[in-house]
């Protein structure tokens, strides 16, 4: 069985280890972001970027009660709640975007411009029918 001591020790390394973890993966999203910045999801970039800092922080407050440090809380609860928003914002967002999307969608007509003229003509010729029945009419050179 392990003492405590070690088990303290386990943890330190984990936490140290998971630090430069979350480092790494927040130097590749920056690096990510400089040469992606003609996108349009700059706010996923900054969501993910604030989450790596924010589980970061988590870690160095952890370590820091470990050596028995004092740590201050409600800074965490702020970074989670402006993550939150950014997050409700994104996902508002894409729903309008989804929601203007489909109903552009059917607002559309399913026949070509000309398919509907030459339709208002076979009326005013007599030569009505379904417009779906219709069949193409092969242009002769």
């Amino acid at each position: 069985m392990t003492s405590e001591s070690e088990r303290i020790e386990e943890v330190r390394k984990y936490i140290e280890a998971t630090i430069a973890e979350i480092d790494g993966h927040t130097e590749s999203m920056e690096k990510l972001f400089k040469i992606d910045r003609w996108s349009k999801d700059n706010t996923l970039y900054e969501i993910i970027i604030n989450s790596y800092e924010r589980h970061r922080n988590t870690l160095k407050r952890i370590q820091k009660m470990i050596d028995g440090g004092k740590v201050e809380s409600g800074l965490y609860t702020l970074s989670v709640k402006s993550e939150m928003d950014m997050i409700k914002e994104r996902l508002e967002k894409f729903e309008n975007d989804l929601h203007k999307k489909e109903t552009e969608k059917a607002s559309e007509s399913k026949l070509s411009n000309s398919e509907i003229l030459d339709g208002f003509n076979e009326i005013k010729t007599g030569e009505t029918g379904r417009m779906s029945e219709r069949k193409t009419k092969q242009s002769n050179p």
